[in-house]
Formats: C-alpha cells, sequence, structure tokens
C-alpha cells in the first residue's frame, strides 16, 4: 500500500464499494416494512425502523474499520522481501481457532539472528504486510533485528475475516511461533505495532506474560489511539458518541485501559503532524502506561504513515534497544 494513501481515502473507497450493495439491502427492507405498516400499523413500524437502523450502524462498523481490500488486490497480491534483497522465510501460522494465517520470517545471518531481537511487527488497518517492506527493509538494515511479519486474519493471503478479538488471537500466535523456534532468542521478543496495529500490541504486550508466563523484552507504539470510541468522537466531529451504548460499539481496542498493565519498557513513536490520530492520544498513553522504563519519541514531522522515513528515527529505536539491554 502507498504510504500516502490516508484512512479517508481508505473509506471513500469502500464506501463507494458498498453502494453498490445497499440499494438492494434498502429496497428490500422498504417493501418488508411497508407491508409491515399496511398490516400492524405505525408502531410496529416505527420499532423496525428503529432497530433495523441500530443493526446496520452495529455492523457497518467493521467494514469501516477493517480495510483489507484497500488498495484493490491487496488481498490477492502480496509483495515479498526478496524483492528488497531480504532472506525471508514464507510461515503458515497456525491460530487457536482453527485458522492459517500467511506471515514472513525475515532473519539477520547466523549466528547474528539468535543474538538480535526479533521484531513481531503488527500492520494498519488497509492493505497487507507486503506494502511495509520498504519500512522493514531499512529496520533490518538497521537495527539488526529479525523481523516477524503476521498477517491479520482476512487481510493479504490470511484466512477468515477481521474482528478485534481475532486480531488480538493473530497477534498472540506469532509470539508463541516464536517460542517454537530454537534459532531465535526467546527473551529477545519486540512487539511493535502502528495505528490499528498498535492496538493490537498493546494488548498482546498485557496479557503475553498471562497466557505463556513470559513477557516480551519491550514494546513499541506509534501513532495508535486511546480507544475507538474516541476515534469516532475525531472522525465524526460528534460529542454524542461519548453516551452511545457500549453493546453499540462493535470494535472497542481500549488501549487506554490495556497500557495501565503493560510493565515491559515501552517506546511511544509519536508524529506531530499526524492528520489521523491526535498526537494527544499518544501522550494520553505515555502518562498511563504501566511501564517503568517508558520513552517517548515526537517526529515533528512525522504524519501517521511515515514517521519512519525521517531523520534519526531508527536512530532513536536503537537507542532504545541499548536502554532495556
Amino acid at each position: 500500500m502507498s504510504n500516502r494513501l490516508t484512512y479517508f481515502d481508505c473509506v471513500t473507497q469502500k464506501l463507494f464499494c458498498m453502494m453498490n450493495h445497499l440499494w438492494l439491502y434498502f429496497s428490500a427492507c422498504g417493501l418488508i416494512f411497508y407491508t409491515l405498516y399496511i398490516i400492524y400499523g405505525s408502531f410496529v413500524f416505527i420499532v423496525l425502523i428503529f432497530c433495523s437502523a441500530l443493526g446496520f450502524l452495529y455492523h457497518i462498523q467493521d467494514s469501516l474499520l477493517y480495510q483489507p481490500n484497500v488498495p484493490t488486490e491487496s488481498r490477492l497480491f502480496v509483495d515479498n522481501p526478496s524483492r528488497f534483497g531480504l532472506p525471508y522465510e514464507n510461515i503458515h501460522l497456525h491460530t487457536a481457532d482453527g485458522l492459517e494465517l500467511h506471515a514472513y520470517l525475515i532473519k539477520q545471518p547466523a549466528p547474528q539472528s539468535h543474538n538480535a531481537y526479533t521484531v513481531v511487527f503488527l500492520h494498519g488497518n488497509a492493505g497487507n504486510i507486503g506494502h511495509r517492506l520498504y519500512n522493514i527493509h531499512h529496520m533490518y538494515l538497521y537495527c539488526g533485528v529479525n523481523v516477524l511479519m503476521p498477517e491479520y486474519r482476512g487481510y493479504g493471503l490470511s484466512q477468515g475475516t477481521p474482528s478485534e478479538s481475532g486480531l488480538y488471537i493473530d497477534a498472540q500466535t506469532a509470539v508463541d511461533y516464536i517460542l517454537t523456534r530454537s534459532d531465535l532468542n526467546h527473551s529477545k521478543i519486540i512487539i511493535f505495532g502502528r495505528s490499528l496495529g498498535g492496538a493490537v500490541a498493546i494488548n498482546a504486550a498485557a496479557s503475553t506474560s498471562l497466557h505463556l508466563g513470559v513477557q516480551p523484552a519491550s514494546l513499541i507504539v506509534e501513532n495508535t489511539f486511546t480507544n475507538i470510541r474516541d476515534m469516532g468522537k475525531v472522525l465524526t466531529g460528534l460529542s454524542i458518541i461519548d453516551h452511545c451504548p457500549t453493546f453499540l460499539i462493535k470494535n472497542n481496542f481500549p488501549s487506554v485501559e490495556a497500557i495501565q498493565h503493560v510493565k515491559v519498557p515501552t517506546l511511544f513513536i509519536c508524529g506531530l503532524k499526524d492528520e489521523l490520530v491526535p498526537p494527544d492520544m499518544m501522550r494520553q498513553l505515555f502518562e498511563k502506561s504501566g511501564s517503568l522504563l517508558k520513552r517517548m519519541f515526537l517526529v515533528p514531522n512525522g504524519t501517521h504513515n511515515e514517521c519512519w522515513r525521517f531523520p534519526g528515527y531508527y536512530d532513536q529505536i536503537n537507542s532504545f534497544f541499548k536502554e532495556v539491554h
């Protein structure tokens, strides 16, 4: 995916696709409602309209949040690391709920690979792992890390349909996989998440030690949000979302609560020109973090997807690694 593709571009493309199908849905509903109105009267008609509207708003949330088909053919074609001259393994991960996920493992040459950190890289809400390879190429070269790039369910070549609980399982599956590899250092696992991936990473860092009794070495989150309700207010400008019942919020990603349970060293990377997630959300996460060793790296000209393009980015990550080590 082009790193210049914004969330708003993704939503616009998705809405145009949805419009081709919604007319049939509303036409059918209109006919049904009219028939019920004739038979039962206005009260039943109004109740059905209200319930249908709530149901529609609930189910459309996934379509707006998860963008596996943007850009087009993202579910069919996934670039591979060999294009960047990177050594890699094509991995198939198996989740606890029976899905097969596609992943790339990019390792440093032996014996360096065993001593290096292994980064579990969790990407944002659109595209696939192949769209992040330019960034990963730089991280591999400048930070000397191994990188495991799991593809979320319903994205790229992975099976399934994306959901909040499903993405949590996918991240945990990636961490579990590293622990099966004798050629990777189990005490040097870094969980990295950008944008939506940051919310997934925070949950993984908060729950991994509870799940396996193994803590990651550290957590890195970049340009992520406090929770979906707060992002809904930012994107729509509607403060009424504060009063929306919890049962109507299909995806929560409550990072501002989960980060309080993260005890491992944490690096927060914040682009001050982020056009999607207000930098203040990253500051809130930093302040709420339960980590005793936490650092904030501010990128003055950093935008939502492109902080990694700016000078000092990898230097800051390397400095953080040294501090953790």
